[in-house]
């Protein structure tokens, strides 16, 4: 959990007080703020300790609202925010349980705006015979750059012919394209030597198909 200050951020767009939790885990008293950018999240523990995070909205990967026993706070109905870091993130609002809805709305339309411009490409890596181990070890050891400067998603997909590095974000052809001059890479390729089968080839999006993933019901 980020504990510290995100200096720089937007101004916020909409702030509530609430409480909120990851999971089943510490309820926090504090608020939330929606800017751009980003959900944020700060407040206090049980302990008096602070806690806060930040979630840009690329990362969300739904958004619903929870009525089950074990997704409601103090008995109330919470919103429920899918963290592809973080997991499950569950709010609730001080001021009502409409409150939550407008939250969410709102989550919704930015995530979808933040969204819609993105594309993938991916980097087909051929592999030698016999050397998808010691490809896997490879990656295991995480990308020789941080993907958050550049992109909103990176997967790496092993077999055992060849390696698929997939990137997404915003003109990611381009960012893709300055990655691989970039000093620290050309370096981390050394170690890749021994397991080219062959040279990498581009792979440009040709379909894509995105679940909107927003369930804001009213019924109970």
């Amino acid at each position: 959990m980020n504990t510290s200050p995100t200096n720089g951020e937007a101004a916020s767009q909409l702030s509530q007080a609430v409480v909120w939790r990851i999971a089943r885990g510490e309820l926090y008293k504090g608020r939330l703020d929606v800017n751009e950018e980003a959900l944020r999240l700060t407040g206090t523990g049980p302990k008096g300790e602070f806690g806060g995070m930040r979630i840009p909205y690329g990362e969300l990967s739904g958004i619903h609202i929870g009525r089950a026993a074990h997704e409601r706070i103090n008995g109330l109905r919470s919103l429920v925010v899918d963290s592809a870091r973080s997991g499950p993130i569950h709010v609730a609002s001080v001021e009502g349980v409409s409150t939550i809805f407008e939250i969410g709305a709102l989550l919704a339309e930015l995530r979808s705006e933040k969204t819609a411009g993105l594309t993938s490409v991916a980097v087909v890596v051929p592999l030698k015979r016999g050397s998808a181990a010691r490809a896997r070890a490879l990656v295991r050891e995480g990308p020789p750059f941080d993907p958050a400067i550049r992109f909103e998603r990176h997967h790496v997909f092993v077999s055992e012919r060849e390696v698929v590095f997939v990137f997404e974000g915003e003109d990611v052809k381009r960012a893709v394209q300055a990655l691989a001059r970039a000093p620290t890479v050309w370096k981390a390729a050394t170690a890749w030597r021994e397991c080219l089968g062959g040279p990498p080839r581009l792979a440009e999006e040709g379909y894509s198909w995105p679940r909107g993933n927003v369930d804001l019901r009213t019924v109970d």
